[in-house]
């Protein structure tokens, strides 16, 4: 009871007829539609269900990189510079220049860890006065979730303002959510981008550039740790292609010598 096929729709007088032109005009049999129809609500169901699985994949997967670069940073704040220290003793390199790599890491790893702090806070802050001026409830809340969210790579704080933006535009409220985008845009996650290599670069004496594709080498290979160990490896090989650079300089001018 309750369950019809196209041929008992087409027993109907009142559906026969026009479902008849419909079948003529398509060339094909009520059968024919009828396992077309099954076919696409199976191969829409599976699609849905795979791509419902990835996304839990891909959300599990960023908690967990959260976790891991939140305890990485506890412990490299905790005990980065006795472990600097420790690797500084093993350095086939004069105490110049293993005190110029040990003051590299520890610019790269503050700088990092502060400048994602501070662009948080930057992208948290204008966050909340848009989403004020666009009359959203607690806007408090929504630049405190932007700035956790920001940490989060590939998403960062386009994961806040997109579905509000979004929501927007469902409503019915298409001005403000243009107004969301262009800010979203060219404000809050356009923020990242430059500060963040700006930051890190000036502590570094690396060219923006190099900070910036390093940051998305490192996201790419390492994941959410990586934020730290892109910058971290491509600033410690200038630094030794520099060490070696003078090294073999000194050793040219003694030869001469």
């Amino acid at each position: 009871q309750g369950h019809y096929t196209i041929d008992d729709l087409m027993k109907h007088p009142k559906t026969k007829e026009f479902g008849q032109k419909i079948f003529a005009t398509l060339k094909i049999s009520p059968k024919e539609l009828e396992k077309k129809i099954i076919d696409g609500i199976s191969t829409i169901g599976t699609t849905l269900i795979t791509n419902i699985t990835k996304s839990i994949g891909n959300i599990l997967g960023l908690v967990v990189d959260f976790v891991i670069m939140t305890f990485a940073i506890f412990f490299i704040l905790k005990d980065g510079p006795s472990f600097i220290n420790t690797i500084q003793e093993y350095m086939p390199f004069t105490e110049d220049e293993k005190n110029r790599l040990g003051m590299q890491i520890r610019d790269i790893i503050v700088s990092t860890v502060y400048g994602g702090l501070i662009v948080a806070i930057a992208q948290g802050i204008i966050t909340g006065i848009t989403i004020a001026a666009l009359g959203f409830k607690s806007p408090v809340l929504w630049g405190t979730a932007t700035a956790v969210v920001s940490f989060v790579p590939l998403v960062g704080a386009a994961g806040v303002w997109v579905p509000a933006a979004i929501y927007l535009f469902f409503k019915g409220s298409i001005i403000k959510g243009i107004i969301l985008v262009i800010v979203g845009i060219f404000a809050i996650s356009m923020i990242d981008n430059i500060l963040k290599p700006i930051f890190i670069g000036s502590r570094t004496k690396l060219p923006v550039v190099i900070i910036f594709f390093s940051v998305l080498g490192g996201l790419s290979v390492f994941g959410l740790i990586g934020l730290v160990a892109g910058p971290l490896v491509v600033a410690l090989f200038f630094s030794i292609i520099q060490i070696f650079k003078d090294i073999y300089s000194q050793s040219s001018e003694g030869k001469k010598a």
